[in-house]
């Protein structure tokens, strides 16, 4: 609360100990407000879609985040995963091997995860949201190309529905 705000509301001024009392009391709920979504921030889990050289340097980033709990890397080429686990060197790193066209393998796979991550080629950043909503997770994307990503923001409402947020051509 703001000074302003502590007045009845006959706008008549309240006494200065009354004033000085209520903003001591707004102020020790807002700090321990802070200090309860700091605690509640829960670690967070990504899913990053394809280990070439994109998706390795995403989770590079990741995995040195301490609020990162886990990154599952996911490729179709198992020898690109077995390298990026190497070349990561990070406990935090789980790999899958799938398609990343296998939208409904994707979604299931996502289920449980914070952030989608798309580090494929730009053609399938389209379907790949949809299964993002689908498993109601936020979702990022390299871009690529602007008519698909006017079809992403066109997602927009059924994102917001499902409590998650699109940022394509990041």
């Amino acid at each position: 609360h703001r000074l302003g705000e502590l007045r009845p509301s006959d706008g008549k001024a309240l006494p200065l100990a009354v004033i000085v009392a209520n903003a001591f009391q707004a102020s020790q709920v807002e700090t321990t407000l802070e200090a309860a979504r700091l605690s509640l921030r829960a670690p967070m889990k990504f899913m990053i879609l394809g280990s070439g050289m994109q998706g390795r340097a995403c989770a590079f980033d990741l995995v040195r985040n301490p609020e990162t709990e886990s990154v599952l890397l996911a490729d179709a080429s198992a020898a690109n995963l077995a390298s990026a686990k190497t070349f990561l060197k990070s406990k935090k790193v789980e790999t899958l091997q799938v398609d990343a066209s296998d939208t409904k393998k994707i979604a299931e796979s996502a289920l449980g995860r914070d952030v989608l991550v798309s580090c494929v080629p730009y053609f399938l950043n389209l379907e790949l949201a949809k299964a993002a909503i689908a498993a109601k997770v936020h979702f990022v994307d390299l871009g690529g190309n602007t008519d698909i990503v006017l079809e992403e923001l066109k997602l927009g409402p059924q994102a917001a529905k499902a409590g998650v947020t699109l940022l394509p051509d990041v």
